[in-house]
């Protein structure tokens, strides 16, 4: 005589699966998350969860449930669980791509815009507050960053140089430069530096840089110049930066005219190990009113020091 499951038994089978200790991962679905993370609720993924716990309870013994109605509900979990796999997918999916959106490099649109808005403004209100020097012959402006003399040209829109450090900045770092540069001199105040040094933690937007992708590589400047503070000073001239008299060397280096960026090197000792900080002068928001320029500037100043 074939084993069946019996009502009762059936019953403590299904009252077994309910037991937290019983339950692997996977039927974490039977709970139903907030909207903001899966939309609205299926009771197709209640169904599926439910299912699977059946089975599972009973996948060491088969015989209880029948070959056919063991069968059935195989196929029936198998189908609901690929429609939630694949609901899965695409959730995270979209959950990637919103986490692309922080990142600057992605929108190909902010350049265009930035190139659009600076072709509207006065040259004479551009040059004052950004410290740039425009031809009006050629319609083009001459800029100073990272020591370096550029030459944007609102006509073909490009930034260009014949500097050869310039290279740096217009391929390797392009993605970075060409996207803080147009957008800097839209916004670009009159405003002196302060001197005031405050922490990216206290500028617009600065959660960012503490998540994910966007925390700043300061690990490559005290892994490179951790003992050697005459190389950490000597990268930072190179880029026409400033000594600083803070720490055991600092520097500040102007990735934009009116954005002077110190970074502050201790060295290793016996006692404690290398360390690496950078600061923004304290009118960083008047000059970028784009969170995101403002870490652009950042990571690609981290880049250029770490190298």
């Amino acid at each position: 005589m074939a084993n069946r499951a019996s009502p009762a038994s059936l019953s403590w089978a299904l009252c077994a699966t309910a037991t937290p200790r019983r339950l692997s991962p996977p039927v974490r679905v039977l709970r139903q998350p907030s909207r903001s993370a899966r939309g609205s609720w299926s009771y197709k993924d209640t169904e599926s969860a439910f299912i699977i716990a059946v089975l599972r309870a009973f996948s060491v013994k088969k015989h209880v449930l029948g070959p056919n109605l063991y069968l059935l509900l195989l196929l029936i979990s198998i189908a609901a669980t690929g429609c939630s796999l694949k609901q899965h997918i695409e959730q995270r999916i979209k959950k990637e791509e919103r986490k692309d959106e922080l990142v600057p490099l992605k929108t190909v649109w902010g350049e265009a815009k930035a190139w659009e808005t600076l072709a509207g403004l006065r040259p004479r209100d551009v040059c004052s507050g950004a410290r740039a020097v425009y031809d009006k012959a050629s319609r083009i402006y001459t800029m100073q960053a990272f020591g370096i003399d550029f030459i944007v040209s609102l006509d073909e829109r490009t930034i260009t140089s014949s500097d050869p450090k310039s290279e740096l900045f217009l391929e390797r770092y392009k993605d970075f430069f060409k996207l803080a540069v147009p957008w800097y001199m839209t916004s670009a105040k009159d405003i002196p530096a302060t001197g005031r040094l405050i922490s990216p933690i206290d500028v617009k937007g600065g959660q960012r840089f503490f998540s994910g992708t966007h925390v700043l590589p300061l690990d490559r400047i005290k892994e490179r110049f951790g003992r050697d503070k005459v190389a950490f000073v000597e990268r930072g001239l190179r880029f026409g930066a400033e000594i600083v008299r803070v720490g055991d060397a600092a520097v500040r280096i102007y990735p934009l005219p009116r954005v002077p960026v110190t970074i502050i090197l201790w060295l290793q000792d016996e006692e404690y190990p290398a360390r690496a900080t950078l600061f923004f002068d304290s009118t960083v928001d008047f000059q970028l009113s784009l969170s995101d320029i403002v870490w652009s500037v950042a990571m690609m100043t981290t880049l250029v020091m770490g190298e």
